[in-house]
């Protein structure tokens, strides 16, 4: 079933400040592609329709946030047609990096391919309505596989609905990457039990990604009540957290700001060390880049 039209993507309008100087390497690690629908059609069955968001769409906000690297996370709206997300990484060039979508009989072939191609991840979605490409044994076994290539996993999840996302994913063999800072609402509070299996996760060699505050908060820019939840996981993990702008923002009325987004790291991390480790010494890391 199609679903409707979302907003337009558009970048948010220039000229707000970041809140302080990027990094040399920062990174966006978080960043979609939407078409164009006329050269990727989208999946029939999907839940949104946007408009096209294109790589060059995205590189004017790079260039406009300071960003010099970015990460393409496959969206459910191209189900495993993963070309969309190739076409953009052959244009962004050794800068871009990308996580895919695939079926769980998937060939070695064609990861080794994707490989060439700049991806470094697989994805899958565990939220209510979100494809379910693979359930999590089909991407632990895949897991295995692609370890030797150093990929990661990625999965879209909300903690707060899964009973302990920590024991869901022990013992994976390469590290796990949680999106959107768990999708944990936060009126739920930091001692959820979801958040804290989250902590766990993450203090026990996990990943997170500091991205879609807007999502997770019920108040308006700068989403006070996210705060905690940064901080704590920030403690738990400051090595293993990433950041990521959710670009072109699916499902957003109004669009958010990346502008104002990039600020809020500024206001959660600092403009010293630790910016500098979720900006771009951590990603650096995990998605393969080379010296800044």
């Amino acid at each position: 079933m199609v679903g409707p039209a979302g907003p337009p993507a558009r970048s948010a309008p220039a000229g707000r400040a970041a809140g302080g100087a990027l990094v040399a390497g920062a990174c966006d690690a978080h960043v979609h592609v939407f078409g164009p629908q006329r050269d990727f059609p989208y999946v029939t069955d999907r839940r949104y329709t946007p408009p096209d968001a294109t790589i060059e769409d995205y590189r004017a906000l790079m260039a406009a946030l300071g960003l010099s690297r970015a990460v393409l996370s496959a969206p459910s709206i191209h189900g495993l047609d993963n070309r969309a997300l190739l076409h953009g990484l052959a244009i962004g060039g050794p800068g871009f990096r990308g996580i895919v979508m695939v079926p769980a009989d998937v060939d070695d072939a064609t990861l080794r391919a994707y490989h060439q191609a700049g991806v470094r991840g697989l994805r899958t979605q565990l939220k209510p309505g979100g494809g379910r490409p693979l359930e999590i044994g089909q991407l632990r076994a895949l897991a295995a596989r692609v370890a030797p290539l150093g990929w990661h996993a990625e999965i879209h999840a909300d903690v707060g609905e899964i009973t302990g996302i920590d024991r869901l994913c022990d013992g994976f063999p390469v590290p796990v990457v949680i999106e959107h800072m768990g999708h944990m609402p936060a009126g739920a509070g930091a001692g959820a039990p979801g958040f804290q299996a989250l902590l766990r996760l993450v203090r026990d060699g996990g990943w997170v990604k500091l991205s879609g505050p807007y999502i997770n908060s019920a108040q308006p820019p700068p989403h006070e009540d996210v705060l905690p939840f940064v901080a704590a996981l920030l403690e738990a993990a400051p090595d293993r957290a990433v950041w990521g702008t959710n670009w072109p923002h699916p499902h957003q009325d109004p669009v958010p700001d990346d502008h104002l987004l990039a600020g809020l790291l500024a206001r959660w991390t600092g403009d010293g060390a630790l910016m500098r480790a979720v900006l771009a010494d951590n990603p650096a890391r995990l998605y393969d880049f080379g010296p800044a």
